[in-house]
């Protein structure tokens, strides 16, 4: 049986792939990770030997869908992980009666909240965010709203993020190219002024208007 866990929310879904993962393996089960070259070998599945105490073989995989849906998958059990949406991956799941879809779809989070964040974006930016500026703190996506435009920037400069996985650079590529660079730029200088303004007590409108304001001139 293939399990494939996909989504929009991509980091809810690798969350959960990872979280399955550990499951697997707290059971007692044997994991293996999966690689295009492994399927390659047409005699690779249930070519591994099982452990004394184990008690079943569980593949995991990534992005492997298109070459996965072909196999025999009525004997073995593979989990694998998929950047894109089921919408998206729609032909390659048609009548495959052994293909079970996990999908995460966007929530109104503080990431779902980053990731809207861009020109001509400013009705979904703005719903998001009062939905969720009145659950979280403020400064706390003030914050992660400072930290997302740094990185966006450092992207259009093709500098490098090495502490981000390949996954969420893709991610932040996708976005950046939404930003015209000096529209990015001036950007971060707001949103650097507005700190200051803050700390320094110099705003008239609080931080939740101010970053009404700026999202609106800017996006």
């Amino acid at each position: 049986m293939l399990t494939v866990v996909c989504g929009e929310d991509v980091i809810a879904s690798r969350e959960y792939f990872n979280t399955l993962k550990k499951a697997y393996q707290n059971q007692g089960h044997e994991i293996y990770s999966l690689s295009n070259q492994d399927l390659i070998n047409h005699d690779f599945f249930g070519s591994q030997p099982l452990g004394l105490f184990s008690q079943k073989i569980v593949y995991f995989s990534e992005n492997l869908l298109k070459k996965l849906k072909d196999k025999k998958l009525s004997k073995i059990d593979i989990i694998d992980w998929e950047e894109k949406s089921s919408y998206e991956l729609k032909a390659d799941l048609k009548n495959n009666k052994h293909i079970i879809i996990k999908e995460f779809k966007p929530k109104k989070t503080i990431f779902s909240l980053l990731d809207s964040c861009y020109p001509g974006n400013l009705y979904s930016f703005l719903n998001i965010f009062n939905s969720i500026s009145a659950k979280e703190d403020i400064e706390l996506i003030f914050y992660l709203l400072v930290r997302q435009i740094r990185n966006l920037l450092l992207i259009k400069m093709e500098e490098k993020l090495e502490k981000l996985q390949p996954w969420q650079i893709k991610k932040l590529k996708m976005q950046a190219k939404m930003w015209p660079i000096d529209k990015l730029i001036s950007f971060y200088d707001s949103l650097y002024r507005l700190e200051l303004s803050i700390k320094t007590s110099n705003n008239p409108y609080n931080l939740k208007k101010s970053l009404e304001i700026l999202a609106a001139f800017f996006l």
